[in-house]
């Protein structure tokens, strides 16, 4: 056995070394002296002397082959190690019984699922959560095969290089990059928990301030932000051609209320108040994956935030949408609205209307959540008060619409300037008219 490879076996940690004191000086008289090497020595002993108590085969002294035997068992079946002296042969089992040590270290995929699976079991993070964090762990850790070493074949080092390398290679903005680093958090901290390494040794701030990447500064197209009042007349006016067709239908209640998509789907007829032109929100799908390791789609009770639980008016200009809807044939209050053949619709399913629908008209597509954004602009140009549209759009802060929607809302005194100029629900309103001329 190499120096090397005995040291990687059998080196103590700084806890091993403490403890080991620790414990001599109990029973040590009070001017005892403790030389480290012998400390060190007596560690690695201890460590090879526990390994080797997993050999249960006899070891044997062949006269004839003039070699020392013993066998181990491997994948089932035994295996034969010999060597010409004693003492090399205890090293080969050191070595086998010491890999297999290794192996019982988690990897760093492992330890990141299992630090994922008690966040979502104890009420940290939901389902949806859950899966978002271990689908970027899997694309920042997984794609480069850094999440399958294991802790013993890593070094803090490692990760600043790994961190600098994925940030580089994916280009990433100060968000992703924050993703990554929190991700990184959640990972050694489990690991530091279940005793893998050491907190002295892996201190994350120390990780993340050597670190050398500068992140990118995200470019935003303005213009693919939210839906002109153009392209929505474009929209509402193809949707309005065929209302039988549930998904359009799905798509004119998010145009005229700004939903979330996930709010959208798990919609149920009770939630619609018809005689005070308002939709209760209380619930939304979200994805998990099922017992079988499967994405899936599941309702769950409650929005996403506690301020996502609300009302939600809608304009008189669009209530002829949700007495379209409240006319379909349904048994009780509790059915899903949005179905085809008997099943709930899925957001997927919405999303891929909305992109088939512009790709018709010639209109760019942009992601449903930029349907909301445009709602939320137009409500601001109108004039809303900023606490009807916290409550509206389910904010937790108001700082959340400023932040996140249309640079023409940073001012809000100008909105009220506006609000002649936004007749952004009267669209939805002059396209019906238009449908039943």
């Amino acid at each position: 056995m190499t120096r090397h490879e005995r040291t990687r076996l059998l080196e103590p940690s700084k806890n091993e070394i403490t403890a080991f004191i620790a414990n001599h000086l109990q029973n040590a008289p009070d001017d005892a002296i403790l030389n480290m090497n012998s400390v060190r020595e007596s560690i690695m002993k201890s460590k090879k002397d526990k390994m080797l108590e997993q050999h249960k085969s006899p070891i044997s002294y062949s006269k004839n082959q003039e070699r020392w035997i013993t066998y181990v068992v491997e994948n089932g079946k035994r295996r034969q190690i010999v060597s010409k002296n004693k003492e090399d042969l205890l090293d080969k089992l050191l070595l086998f019984y010491g890999d297999k040590f290794k192996k019982k270290q988690p990897t760093l995929s492992e330890t990141f699922q299992c630090y994922n699976t008690w966040r979502q079991e104890n009420g940290a993070i939901s389902a949806s959560s859950a899966w978002r964090y271990q689908q970027q762990f899997q694309q920042f850790y997984g794609h480069s095969g850094f999440g399958q070493k294991r802790w013993d074949e890593v070094k803090s080092g490692d990760f600043i290089k790994f961190i600098d390398s994925c940030a580089a290679a994916l280009k990433m903005d100060r968000k992703h990059l924050n993703t990554l680093k929190s991700i990184t958090k959640g990972l050694i901290t489990q690991a530091v928990i279940d005793g893998y390494i050491q907190r002295e040794e892996w201190r994350f701030e120390d990780i993340f301030s050597y670190c050398r990447y500068v992140p990118v500064k995200k470019v935003i197209d303005k213009e693919q932000e939210h839906y002109s009042d153009v392209e929505v007349s474009k929209i509402v006016k193809y949707l309005c051609d065929d209302l039988d067709n549930i998904s359009n239908l799905a798509l004119l209640v998010m145009f005229s209320t700004g939903l979330r998509i996930g709010e959208l789907v798990a919609l149920q007829f009770g939630d619609i108040n018809t005689e005070n032109h308002s939709v209760r929100i209380e619930r939304r799908e979200q994805r998990i994956t099922n017992k079988n390791g499967e994405d899936a789609y599941a309702v769950v009770q409650g929005a996403k935030t506690d301020a996502g639980n609300r009302l939600v008016p809608y304009a008189d200009s669009t209530a002829w949408i949700f007495d379209r809807i409240m006319a379909i044939p349904h048994r009780d209050e509790t059915d899903y609205i949005f179905t085809r053949d008997g099943m709930r619709i899925h957001h997927n399913v919405v999303r891929h209307r909305l992109r088939k629908v512009c790709g018709r008209i010639g209109v760019t597509y942009k992601p449903p959540h930029k349907v909301r954004k445009t709602v939320a602009t137009a409500a601001f140009l109108a004039g809303v008060d900023e606490k009807t549209m916290k409550d509206s759009f389910g904010w937790t802060d108001i700082a959340v619409g400023f932040r996140h929607y249309d640079e023409r809302v940073q001012d809000f005194s100008k909105c009220r300037e506006s609000a002649n100029n936004i007749q952004y629900f009267n669209l939805l309103k002059s396209n019906k008219s238009n449908q039943a001329m």
